[in-house]
């Protein structure tokens, strides 16, 4: 889909976005908030938690979503993360920590069907959130370097609940009154885009961040 888009050089972004995204700003406020600036949006983390603690201090990797906003360059290196032979040979690198045992130590078999092999249960991280923001900073230098803040500013692209009491590691989907109680937060939290919202919910939310 890159690739694709790439080819028509005045395509200066490129917005990644699911089926369940809304724009929270109208398309004139959309286009000029993702134009402003040079940069790609992309939204790190070090604080995801798994059973044997966070995968940052026991693998090294960070955590990004995977909704996200492309400048050119971060957009080519994400071709070359699937591409290039470099970038194959990192995923191929980075594959051994994708599936980590209980312990927190790398699986004995990671091509695995199920969350049990010969090691034990282990937890698979979600690749489309570790793959391409550790690619980056592999390619652009650490979240602090001057080559990474060049290229990329560490800010959500599309705002995502999590909550903190649920069980499910998934997004919670947003009902119209809870959107309510959520508007203000959700409109200063510096994202373009919203995911994950009911019909009415969605439909009274939509481009009204701006007004």
């Amino acid at each position: 889909m890159l690739k694709k888009a790439m080819k028509n050089k005045e395509n200066k972004y490129f917005a990644l976005l699911s089926g369940e995204c809304i724009p929270l700003f109208t398309y004139p406020q959309t286009y000029k908030m993702i134009t402003r600036s040079k940069k790609s949006r992309v939204n790190t983390s070090t604080d995801v938690a798994m059973d044997a603690g966070d995968v940052y201090s026991l693998t090294g990797l960070v955590y990004a979503d995977q909704w996200v906003i492309l400048n050119r360059k971060c957009a080519q290196l994400m071709i070359d993360l699937k591409e290039s032979k470099e970038g194959k040979a990192w995923r191929k690198k980075t594959k051994k920590f994708m599936y980590l045992t209980a312990e927190g130590k790398p699986a004995c078999n990671y091509k695995l069907q199920s969350k049990k092999n010969k090691c034990g249960y282990v937890e698979a991280l979600c690749p489309d959130e570790i793959y391409p923001i550790n690619w980056l900073i592999h390619k652009l230098g650490k979240r602090s370097s001057k080559g990474f803040k060049k290229e990329i500013r560490d800010i959500p692209a599309t705002y995502t609940y999590w909550d903190p009491q649920s069980e499910e590691p998934h997004p919670e989907k947003f009902t119209y009154t809870k959107m309510k109680s959520f508007k203000r937060k959700i409109c200063k939290s510096k994202a373009i885009f919203g995911r994950k919202f009911y019909p009415k919910a969605a439909k009274n939310l939509a481009f009204t961040c701006g007004k």
